[in-house]
Order: C-alpha cells, then structure tokens, then sequence
C-alpha cells in the first residue's frame, strides 16, 4: 500500500470512528434520558399513592378523631400535597381535582358540620394550626371563591420546580 492510500485508509476509519462514537454518544445520552424520565414517572407514581393512602388512613380513622385534630389532618394532608406539587411530584390535573373536591365538600349544603365542625371553621382551625402564610394564600385563592371551577383554580396553581 502506498502512504497516499495509507493515509486516505486512516481518514476513512477516523472519519467511521467519529461517527461511530457520535452514534453511541447520542444513543448513551438518549437511554440516559429516559431512564430519568422513567425515575420521575415512577416518582410521580409513587407520590400519587403515598396521598392517597394517607387520604383513606385518614378517613378510615375520622369517627374516632375530635374535629380539630381531623381538620388539622386533613388540611396537613393538603399541606404536604401542595409541596409536592411545587417539586413536581403531582401533575397538574390530578392536583387540580383534588383541590376541586376539596372545594366542593367546602361548599356542600348537604356536607352538614363533620364531627360538630362546619368546612369553614375546619379551615379556619386548619390554618393556625399549619401556621403557613404561603400555603394559606393559596388555599383562598380558591377555597373562598364560592363559584370557581376546575379551569379557574388550575389558573391558580404556583410555579413548580
């Protein structure tokens, strides 16, 4: 082989290794991707039914509570859900219904008081007891709107992470 071949042979497998390398780069940073798509997903999941279960647990045990310490519960539990929406462990969607159902207990005629409470001061009891300005801003900026609906109070949500 002559050098002119030589050297032409040796640009070819420079030029086929850089593309080679490119193609496994590409291919390592998109499985690498994913893999954190798929952990975040398993997180959200996870998130999901870590509130649920603390949800039912605590409806589960209602009738043995007094009614302060069952809306201090209920409203903590919101409290915690309300942090992991802002770190991004809740979708918007779910996050917004849940909301929504609380708004709709809040505002129910046929809720009646819950263990001698009414919804009202539940929260009012609710929101000294978290002692969270933040946090209870939020909670109005929906709850003490007697006619928002789901699109409304998703408008409302804060920036997440």
């Amino acid at each position: 082989m002559n050098t002119d071949t030589s050297t032409a042979v040796l640009a070819m497998a420079t030029v086929l290794l850089a593309v080679v390398s490119l193609v496994i780069g590409c291919w390592t940073a998109f499985v690498l991707r994913r893999t954190q798509v798929d952990a975040r997903n398993a997180k959200v999941i996870e998130t999901l039914a870590l509130c649920v279960k603390e949800y039912q647990s605590l409806e589960d045990q209602r009738h043995t509570l007094k009614s302060d310490r069952y809306f201090e519960l209920l409203w903590n539990i919101h409290f915690t859900e309300f942090h992991y929406f802002k770190l991004g462990f809740l979708p918007p969607e779910i996050y917004t219904v849940w909301l929504w159902v609380r708004h709709q207990d809040y505002y129910d005629p046929q809720r009646g008081p819950l263990l001698g409470k009414t919804e009202a001061d539940g929260w009012i009891h609710a929101k000294k007891y978290l002692k969270d300005d933040a946090f209870a801003r939020f909670v109005e900026s929906w709850l003490l709107s007697p006619a928002i609906d789901k699109t409304g109070i998703m408008a409302l949500l804060p920036r997440t992470k």
